[in-house]
């Protein structure tokens, strides 16, 4: 069965339990908010020298 969805990004057809836009989409986002909080980490790290 073929569902369409419309998650703010273009329609995309898929035949599975999940969008793999939005799978992916919250991948990279997660991954985002890793270098946010290793960049932070950097920083302090800088800091301390």
């Amino acid at each position: 069965m073929l569902t369409i969805c419309s998650d703010g990004h273009d329609d995309v057809c898929y035949d599975a339990r999940n969008c793999p836009v939005c799978e992916e989409l919250k991948k990279i986002s997660d991954l985002e908010d890793k270098i946010y909080d290793l960049n932070e980490e950097i920083k302090e790290l800088n800091e301390r020298l």
